[in-house]
This record gives structure tokens, sequence and C-alpha cells, in this order.
């Protein structure tokens, strides 16, 4: 029986495509904090922990109010 393990973090590449981002605007963020999301450094190598971007989504969250007339 082979089980499929989750990821406990990702790459750029794969968290920009989670996401629906660009490694680019993953990549200013890191250096400007524009978007706020949060990523860990190991070193050179930058991760992004698979539980934190379903929280930083959830936590950025937009449900518009739909105007009654």
């Amino acid at each position: 029986m082979t089980e499929e393990l989750k990821p406990l973090a990702v790459n750029v590449k794969i968290a920009a495509k989670l996401l629906g981002s660009t490694v680019s605007s993953l990549e200013k963020d890191r250096r400007c904090g524009h978007m706020g999301v949060p990523y860990t450094q190991a070193g050179r190598r930058v991760v992004y922990r698979v539980p934190d971007l379903e929280a930083w989504l959830l936590a950025n969250r937009v449900v518009p109010n739909k105007e009654q007339t």
C-alpha cells in the first residue's frame, strides 16, 4: 500500500501556481511585503508552508456585499 504524502512546504513556483500568482510577484512580496504572504527561508532556499498559504488565502478572502435595492 502506497500512501501519498502531502507536502509540508512548496517552492516558489508551486506556491505561485497554488495562489494564482506569479513567481515575480512573490519575489517582490518578499522584498516589499505588499501582499504579506508568509514564507520560510532555510539558508538560500525559500519555501512556502502549505498551511500558511491556506491561512493567508482565508485571511484575505473578500465576500462582496450585494446591494439591496
